[in-house]
């Protein structure tokens, strides 16, 4: 009789490894299993944080509405500076009709980078930096600006003739 080859493999990510059945069974949903960054070997399924999680079982794990995940096995879940600038995984699990879910959640069309902080190309930060506003194209802005700044030079300008000239008239004291 030919010797019997068997493999066996690891648990895949979002598994956890059960020793009474010797399987590897998913997280039902509603729970996640993300390792501790400090690799404290954790092996069991836990309830997830609905506020800030999706969790549809094994390893689809996603992130809520307003808040930022780095990647698919990161244990800490950020809420963007700008919550409305974090769709969250919602779009992808729609996009994909339920069945898919993004783990890191996307951004909105004019946010980008890390927490969704930065603004895309044609945008830029409000004056107190909660936001990304759309930068100005139409060239009036820019003339009004020179307006003022060529109305601000002839005033100093305008200014600081009349005072050397006063100081003139008034001679050496």
């Amino acid at each position: 009789m030919p010797p019997i080859s068997l493999s066996i493999r690891d648990c895949s990510h979002g598994e956890v490894y059960d020793e009474n059945t010797n399987t590897c069974t998913e997280c039902l949903p509603g729970e996640s299993l993300i390792v501790d960054s400090k690799g404290s070997g954790v092996s069991e399924c836990s309830a997830c944080e609905l506020t800030k999680m999706i969790c549809n079982g094994g390893s689809e794990v996603g992130v809520q509405d307003g808040f930022w995940r780095m990647n698919s096995t990161a244990n800490l879940i950020f809420r963007c500076p700008d919550p409305e600038g974090c769709l969250g995984s919602s779009v992808e699990k729609y996009r994909f009709g339920g069945v898919k879910v993004s783990s890191t959640g996307t951004c909105t069309d004019i946010y980008q980078g890390n927490m969704c902080n930065a603004c895309k190309e044609g945008y830029g930060k409000s004056n107190d930096g909660s936001e990304c506003l759309e930068c100005s194209k139409d060239p009036r802005v820019y003339l009004q600006i020179l307006s003022v700044l060529f109305f601000v030079g002839i005033l100093v300008a305008t200014t600081t003739r009349t005072t050397l000239k006063l100081e003139e008239t008034k001679g050496p004291a």
